[in-house]
């Protein structure tokens, strides 16, 4: 059968993975229907920064000394639960292996976010349809996106660790948020509120400051600071300039991707359910065979059972 198509791409930012090298560059591979299932069956308690860690570790494989993608190989007869569970690691520049959900949930939030719009990209096409409600009138708006509208061009300036910043009469040294940043941040308190939330989020990521922070930072400063880091990291955060159409009232709204393409696979996943039917009532193969397509590969086929039994020439090329 068919293997997923494994697409090299340049993340925005970039992820230090041994203290000094730096990785700009690796490849993603479409989905398949055993990624559809496994991220369908995720419990929905589990936050979406995880999952995404999760999708992410499934799908990134870092390049070789070559360039090449390679992957450890794996048991062919391994159960499907025990491939689903097991840790993907992957071989790197340096030659030794490394824990690939590591490495993602260390990267930017603005470098996951390029990696999960290349995905989606290619396994489900360029143009992602939604809805949105206005903010005005409560209309529902419907909209076609496009991935390439997105995403940021890569920084041609050699990622760091941390930045120095000026902020009013403050040198800061700073770094920029990851998945496990948010992943403490969800760890507090439940009976914190926003703005406590809000102060820890942003001091967690100020290494020092001359002259001293006092204890409580102002909601200002702290909007500067959130500012500024967004500004070093543009792909983390997708806002989208909306005319309404009924009331022609003009707003802005964030793009949340992760969501986005979670919910995707959810809706999916009774269409995947009937699909791999379809194929194994007409093509006769195993449902081991079937999910191991890549989505795209699968989608075509059952396209072409369905012009086949209505009638229409099939010959087109694929």
């Amino acid at each position: 059968m068919e293997t997923e198509k494994a697409m090299q791409i340049r993340i925005p930012h970039g992820v230090s993975y041994d203290g000094n090298s730096w990785l700009r560059s690796l490849y993603v591979r479409e989905l398949n229907g055993y990624d559809e299932r496994y991220l369908s069956a995720l419990r929905e308690d589990i936050p979406l920064s995880a999952k995404t860690t999760e999708l992410l570790a499934r799908v990134t494989i870092l390049p070789a000394i070559d360039g090449s993608p390679i992957e450890e190989d794996e048991d062919e007869g391994a159960e499907e639960e025990e491939q689903s569970k097991k840790s993907r690691r992957f071989v790197s520049k340096t030659s030794f292996l490394l824990n690939i959900a590591d490495i993602v949930s260390r990267m930017t939030l603005g470098d996951r976010i390029a990696i999960l719009l290349h995905l989606r990209r290619l396994t489900f096409g360029e143009i992602m349809s939604c809805e949105i409600n206005c903010q005005s009138c409560k209309e529902i708006i419907s909209m076609r996106i496009s991935v390439s509208d997105m995403l940021q061009p890569s920084t041609e300036l050699q990622p760091k660790s941390e930045y120095e910043v000026s902020i009013d009469s403050y040198a800061l040294r700073v770094r920029l948020p990851n998945a496990k940043d948010q992943e403490a941040i969800l760890s507090l308190d439940k009976s914190s509120n926003i703005s406590q939330y809000t102060q820890h989020a942003v001091k967690s990521l100020i290494l020092s400051a001359l002259p001293i922070l006092p204890n409580d930072i102002s909601n200002d400063f702290l909007a500067k600071v959130s500012s500024k880091l967004g500004e070093l990291d543009p792909q983390s955060d997708i806002v989208l300039n909306i005319t309404c159409p009924h009331c022609n009232y003009f707003f802005q709204t964030a793009f949340i991707v992760e969501d986005f393409i979670f919910q995707e696979i959810a809706a999916r996943q009774r269409l995947l359910e009937e699909e791999v039917h379809w194929l194994a009532f007409h093509y006769h193969w195993n449902e081991s065979e079937i999910l191991s397509l890549p989505v795209r590969r699968r989608k075509k086929y059952v396209e072409l059972i369905n012009r086949s039994l209505s009638g229409e020439n099939s010959t087109h090329d694929y």
